[in-house]
C-alpha cells in the first residue's frame, strides 16, 4: 500500500473521529514520511498524538513502522 493512502485513510478516519478545530490541526500538520516512518514538526496536544498513535500503531494492516514528534524543531524541505 503506497504512503499517499496510508495518509488518505487516516485523514479520512480522523475526520470521523475528530471534532472540527482538531481536525483543522491534524490538516495543517507540518510532516514528512515514507514507508517506514512518520516525523510530525508541529507541536500537538496529546490527545491528538494519542489519536494519531492509536490509528498507526493498534491496526495491524498498517505498514507504517514508527512514529516520530519532532516538536519544536524546523524541518527544511530539500
Amino acid at each position: 500500500m503506497s504512503v499517499d493512502k496510508v495518509i488518505h485513510e487516516f485523514m479520512n478516519y480522523s475526520s470521523l473521529k475528530l471534532d472540527r478545530p482538531d481536525l483543522e490541526i491534524i490538516r495543517n500538520l507540518k510532516i514528512r514520511y515514507d514507508l517506514e516512518k512518520i516525523v510530525i514538526y508541529d507541536p500537538l496536544p496529546e490527545k491528538l498524538k494519542n489519536h494519531i498513535r492509536d490509528y498507526f500503531y493498534s491496526l495491524p494492516q498498517r505498514r507504517i513502522i514508527a512514529l516520530q514528534f519532532e516538536e519544536n524543531k524546523f524541518h527544511v524541505a530539500a
